[in-house]
């Protein structure tokens, strides 16, 4: 499609990656399983993302040849199955995070 990689983007992009795996173990509270939680929350978000531009994809498919309709299909399908599977993960570790703490 014909679009340039800004380097500017990638590098921020790449260090709010690696800032955030600190946030995301639990290491900034002492408390992995809201890390857990926290992590699959944003890694649900990534994946409702992908989905989402797969869908805005093959809305304009007809003007992009280089698009592969049945591609995105196979696409949408996969996001769709592991938003599902994440979800299960997550409500999990929600119900860990937020237990009640013994006194």
């Amino acid at each position: 499609m014909e679009v340039e990689r800004n380097p500017v983007k990638q590098a921020t992009t790449w260090m709010a990656e690696r800032l955030s795996r600190i946030k995301l173990t639990g290491l900034s509270s002492g408390e992995r399983e809201l890390g857990l939680f926290l992590s699959l929350e944003t890694l649900s978000l990534g994946v409702e993302g992908k989905a989402s531009l797969w869908r805005a994809l093959k809305v304009v498919e007809d003007r992009y040849p280089a698009l592969d309709a049945s591609e995105l299909d196979i696409l949408i399908a996969r996001a769709e199955a592991q938003r599902q599977m994440i979800e299960t993960e997550r409500g999990a570790a929600g119900l860990r995070a937020f237990a009640p703490q013994p006194a």
